[in-house]
């Protein structure tokens, strides 16, 4: 009895010390979510995905997309930084260490299992396409992006035939936003586009948001 008593004492102070180091054995800790201090510009070409219209429920794809970073940033290290892409209310995320480069490429890519019809970042791609230029006042680096979205409540373009949304990809402290025109053919058509952006001026959400000059000429028909 006297060995079963000592051990039990053992276990129990071995327990009362993995708690006070943290309890990480038994507790999962949440991912932290990126917080930008360095605020660049994130610009693209013509995009476009599809709704359901009974839903409202989308999915958007995005293929040419530059970030340019900060004239402040210390730069981006997206394999070890969270990366976060928000477009309105909508907020995907990526936890640090998910993005890997194949074959010690240099592209950093992201894809999400195959037949999963989970809501989230179906893939991300990110490379550098320029370093810091030397320039004063001029970006610390220019990236390229591809990324597909699922899962977009953007159920307001049941009612509205122009939004101007928010949209930004943050990578750890350091983000890339812009204004985005988004449209479609019809109320009955289940492809949209954001072609432009809107004009900086025009609040986000406004039911009738103005876009960039010559926006018209590219969307979706």
């Amino acid at each position: 009895m006297g060995s079963i008593t000592s051990v039990r004492k053992l276990k129990a102070v071995l327990t009362l010390a993995l708690l006070l180091c943290g309890g990480r054995v038994s507790r999962a800790q949440p991912a932290s979510l990126p917080s930008p201090i360095y605020h660049g510009v994130l610009g693209f070409s013509l995009a476009e995905g599809k709704i359901d219209r009974a839903t409202g429920v989308a999915t958007l794809t995005v293929r040419h997309a530059r970030l340019l970073l900060s004239p402040t940033s210390d730069g981006i290290f997206p394999d070890r930084e969270p990366i976060l892409v928000v477009l309105g209310a909508n907020t995907f995320t990526l936890a640090a260490g998910m993005l890997k480069a194949p074959h010690g490429g240099k592209v950093l890519s992201y894809r999400a299992q195959r037949n999963s019809d989970a809501t989230g970042i179906r893939y991300f791609r990110i490379w550098k396409i320029a370093g810091p230029s030397g320039v004063p006042g001029a970006s610390r680096g220019v990236y390229g992006l591809r990324f597909a979205l699922r899962g977009l409540n953007l159920a307001r373009l049941n009612v509205q035939e122009f939004l101007c949304l928010p949209m930004e990809v943050i990578v750890g402290d350091d983000d890339g936003s812009l204004s985005a025109f988004l449209t479609s053919p019809s109320f009955q058509s289940e492809r949209f586009s954001i072609p432009c952006d809107c004009y900086t001026s025009v609040g986000y959400g406004t039911a009738l948001p103005e876009p960039a000059p010559g926006c018209f000429s590219r969307l979706v028909r």
